[in-house]
């Protein structure tokens, strides 16, 4: 059964890399596609999407416009997909982050408040967790090493609080290292494609561990979100449940283009978010969201390599 065909579907962040994927996902499924970007946002993801959408271009601190938007829309499902990432190195990065994704989802929650929404799917972090030694689980004490773990964790809680006190039926999702196509050329994965497919030096750094998670994945969980199977506000990680090496990682992109990188391994200094553990429990979605990941990270490699060889015209 096709929950999306002629639901009136809003996407936040809708030009970010899971929000584009996610819209292309969403207009196969025949829904009608509302798309929220910020009026600074570069939109090369969904250029050739825009036809199809309907898009607007609002900050979200403008609380009158956002209402008024949304009262003109009235959203039946809303992904919430919309964040400022990276890690802020400045004062005014750090209160931008705040203002654009503590405030920004509280203006959100409230803006939805009039409206006829049923589902609010919200798009966490799996940096909300801190550093474990064993595998992360959702009641794990969140103790985030980040501050984008920290405003992803009040992201969340909002969206928890939200749930208790409205009708609108709130899932959130923590994803862990999403990889696939549309990613942005800075991160390890497209890093080491382009580098094996233009045949550039590469930079690896060592002894990092992660949980990487195709995007054709995350997308299924996604949808699974609007199959009422749990109760409102409840958190699922979105992880493979097997964490691999970045020098692992990038063997095996050689090894799936039958490219040689040139690797070259960088001095940078550890970060608070490097560890050695980084691995996602997904008992949890399994069992309430039925979800689990279809692809290893070979196919998953495999279907994003292919996808960059047709288009590295995206990453000048």
């Amino acid at each position: 059964m096709n929950l999306l065909e002629n639901k009136r579907v809003l996407v936040t962040g809708a030009a970010g890399f899971i929000g584009a994927n996610l819209l292309i996902e969403l207009l196969k499924h025949k829904a009608l596609v509302y798309a929220l970007v910020k009026p600074t946002t570069n939109l090369w993801r969904i250029n050739n999407l825009l036809p199809k959408i309907n898009i607007y271009k609002i900050d979200f601190n403008d609380r009158t416009r956002l209402k008024e938007t949304l009262n003109n829309i009235q959203p039946e499902i809303i992904f919430h997909t919309a964040s400022i990432g990276g890690h802020p190195n400045s004062s005014e990065a750090y209160l931008n982050m705040l203002q654009n994704n503590v405030l920004g989802t509280a203006g959100l929650l409230d803006a939805i408040s009039s409206t006829c929404v049923k589902h609010f799917i919200h798009l966490g972090s799996s940096l909300e967790y801190g550093h474990k030694n064993e595998s992360l689980k959702e009641f794990d004490c969140l103790k985030p090493t980040t501050f984008r773990g920290v405003v992803k964790a009040s992201e969340t809680l909002l969206c928890q609080q939200f749930s208790q006190s409205s009708s609108v039926y709130v899932t959130i999702l923590r994803p862990f290292s999403v990889y696939g196509y549309l990613e942005q050329p800075t991160r390890l994965i497209p890093t080491a494609i382009l580098a094996a497919l233009r045949q550039k030096e590469f930079l690896l750094t060592p002894n990092y561990y992660r949980d990487p998670i195709f995007i054709e994945d995350v997308v299924d969980a996604l949808f699974l979100c609007l199959e009422k199977t749990h109760t409102s506000g409840e958190i699922f990680n979105v992880g493979s449940s097997k964490q691999w090496s970045n020098e692992e990682i990038v063997r095996m992109v050689e090894n799936i283009s039958q490219q040689k990188i040139n690797i070259k391994i960088s001095d940078f200094h550890k970060r608070p978010s490097d560890t050695e553990c980084w691995v996602a429990n997904i008992d949890k979605s399994k069992k309430f969201l039925g979800w689990q990941p279809k692809h290893t990270l070979e196919e998953g490699l495999r279907k994003t390599i292919n996808w960059f060889r047709e288009n590295t015209g995206l990453y000048t």
